[in-house]
């Protein structure tokens, strides 16, 4: 079990830091590397905007939402991050139970976790929107 909480800290540290290298120094490295023709999915600049390029709201709304993390490199990144923490928090609160419990919370916290994000995100979008 030790094991395992090492390896998904070191997951989150990594996942962290390409996250940031990737939105602030993308040139830096990921631009040296990364061809032209998967800058739609690598490049915070241009990937930002996949989640809302479909003819449907409500897929929108699903892909700037739930499965945002299939949209591009940088929420990819963000998803590994937060499983990884949330599972290492599992982990270290009770390491007995079986493999379908913990995913079963997993589920739970990130289901509640995105709610709180998006309630969130609508309480600042609907400020800022009164704020001159």
């Amino acid at each position: 079990m030790t094991l395992l909480i090492i390896i998904l800290a070191i997951t989150t540290c990594l996942a962290d830091f390409l996250k940031d290298e990737v939105k602030h120094k993308y040139s830096r490295f990921f631009g040296k590397i990364i061809p032209p023709k998967m800058e739609w999915w690598f490049n915070p600049a241009i990937s930002h905007l996949n989640k809302w390029k479909f003819d449907s709201k409500f897929l929108d709304l699903l892909f700037s939402t739930a499965l945002v993390w299939v949209t591009d490199f940088w929420h990819f990144l963000k998803a590994i991050f937060i499983t990884s923490i949330i599972l290492m928090i599992l982990l270290i609160e009770n390491n007995s139970l079986l493999w379908w419990q913990y995913l079963i919370e997993l589920l739970v916290v990130e289901f509640v976790w995105g709610v709180l994000w998006e309630t969130f995100n609508g309480i600042t979008g609907a400020l800022s929107d009164k704020i001159k």
